[in-house]
């Protein structure tokens, strides 16, 4: 058992200075046609109470992004992140009522080479959170976009066996590990 921990901690030390070395700006792309849209530069994480749950991801090599899940008025459920700015185009105009950010309106975002519905802007609209604050975002609809590394399967799977024990290990490609124990 101590050769698959030295092998684990191997592997991960190997992946997380691959990650580090190779995939320091991740580009952002449009999932359904590649299109650019921004880069892990830009992710700012704009957190606010209205958001169901928050996760901590690292999607774009080691950028942390905070994704929140958020219930729309018709009660459908978007996983968003957010970003300084991103080539989109904008579908509609402002609107000021039921903003996941208080104090922002929010206009539907397209990708502009392929129309699919990428998220939405949000806009500054309240003197009080003008002074010390960001004027505008974009919040990005997490299944909606890949990055420029995505590979089909987000993890590899690598098949050790021990002596009695045949162990899957799953390492995500962002340094995540988890040993599943199959018995033989």
């Amino acid at each position: 058992m101590s050769n698959l921990l030295s092998l684990c901690m191997l592997v991960i030390f190997s992946i997380t200075w691959l990650n580090a070395k190779d995939f320091p700006i991740e580009i952002i792309l449009c999932r359904h046609c590649g299109f650019e849209l921004t880069n892990s530069s830009a992710v700012i994480n704009v957190a606010t109470d209205k958001a169901d749950r928050t996760i901590n991801h690292t999607k774009l090599g080691n950028t942390s992004i905070n994704v929140q899940k958020f219930l729309n008025p018709n009660g459908q459920p978007f996983n968003v992140f957010t970003v300084k700015d991103a080539n989109v185009k904008q579908v509609t105009e402002p609107i000021d009522q039921f903003s996941w950010f208080p104090g922002y309106s929010w206009t539907v975002v397209s990708c502009p080479k392929c129309g699919i519905h990428l998220g939405w802007l949000f806009k500054n609209i309240s003197p009080k959170l003008r002074q010390n604050t960001i004027t505008q975002f974009v919040g990005l609809i997490y299944d909606q976009v890949v990055s420029e590394n995505f590979h089909v399967s987000s993890h590899v799977w690598v098949s050790i066996t021990a002596k009695s024990l045949n162990s899957i290990l799953i390492i995500n490609l962002l340094s995540t590990v988890e040993i599943i124990e199959i018995a033989v």
